[in-house]
């Protein structure tokens, strides 16, 4: 039963390739014939959709062990060499990614960032320690955030547009119909200590509220991770205050040196080396263009090559020779 139920499986997928053999298919003597010509065919296949199976293993598959391994000899045929998931984290790992700065590679690992939209949690029942009141909590769920590209350009503190349902006239009963929520967005002038200037920037009031929470913008620019940043203008700002740090720069201040000492020292937990501090906050197309800047020599004319060597074998032969001293002799 199971040799006959995987040939009927077999004549229905290939029927387009045993048309050619002139008998019924829906017959037995066509299914037989149909069949062993497949069989004998090495080079027979089954196109299904873009996919394309050679026979010939699956028919013996499919004789011996049923449909099952008939299903397994179908998903066993692997379309790519590595999951599409680990082509990101494969690809560091050659070429010229494999030669960036391990730091670098290191930030480029994902992380989550903090939750900003939903609360974090599962379902389930919570309960007053002093009356023993208990209540259900439904925690909502991790909602898709789009961050638009105004958003590099600003400080959104983690927030973006939300895409949603609600019901028309706020009746349960009625429709839904399609919503967009945005952020309330201001424009606000923040001073940086250590650089001396002001920037107009565009926030929210999550971010005013992330800034008096860390005693200052500067302090929120260094302490905030890349994933809650999620800024390409807060991103540049921060390589910008990490290398004044670690250079110490002079033009901090000119006219007040102590002041000047008493802000780097303000900020000391943040000093990290500068060969380190130029790669913060660079993409990754950035960072591939600046190892290769590091990387590029100066192309050097062929027969420069050729003189320098011919001038070095020139002067190893001269001190391979003996030196030949000629006395001149005096006339009596």
């Amino acid at each position: 039963m199971t040799g006959r139920v995987c040939r009927e499986r077999l004549i229905r997928l290939g029927a387009h390739r045993v048309a050619w053999s002139g008998l019924d298919p829906r017959s037995d003597r066509g299914q037989s014939d149909s069949v062993s010509r497949l069989i004998d065919h090495q080079k027979a296949s089954i196109d299904i959709g873009a996919v394309t199976l050679l026979t010939s293993p699956s028919i013996d598959c499919c004789q011996r062990r049923g449909e099952g391994a008939w299903r397994r000899a179908k998903g066993a045929m692997p379309l790519h060499k590595y999951p599409p998931k680990m082509w990101e984290a494969l690809k560091l790992q050659q070429g010229v990614y494999s030669r960036l700065p391990q730091h670098y590679r290191d930030s480029m690992v994902p992380r989550e960032p903090t939750p900003v939209h939903f609360v974090p949690g599962k379902d389930g029942w919570e309960s007053c320690s002093r009356t023993g009141r208990r209540w259900r909590v439904q925690r909502n769920p991790a909602i898709p955030v789009y961050y638009p590209r105004e958003s590099q350009n600003g400080l959104w503190g983690g927030e973006g547009w939300l895409y949603g349902f609600t019901y028309a006239n706020n009746e349960k009963l009625s429709r839904k119909l399609r919503r967009l929520w945005k952020p309330q967005l201001f424009k606000r002038d923040l001073y940086s200590e250590i650089l001396d200037h002001t920037f107009s920037v565009t926030v929210t009031m999550r971010t005013l509220d992330l800034i008096d929470n860390a005693y200052g913008f500067d302090f929120y620019i260094l302490k905030t991770p890349k994933e809650d940043l999620n800024s390409k203008f807060g991103m540049e700002l921060k390589r910008t205050l990490l290398l004044r740090l670690a250079r110490k720069d002079t033009q901090l201040y000119p006219d007040d040196p102590v002041k000047r000492e008493f802000v780097y020292n303000k900020y000391k937990e943040f000093v990290i080396p500068e060969a380190e501090a130029e790669w913060v906050g660079l993409s990754l197309v950035e960072a591939v263009e600046k190892q290769r800047q590091l990387e590029k020599k100066d192309v050097e004319p062929l027969f420069k090559v050729y003189v320098r060597e011919l001038v070095e074998k020139v002067t190893a032969m001269q001190l391979q020779e003996p030196a030949v001293v000629v006395k001149n002799e005096r006339r009596s």
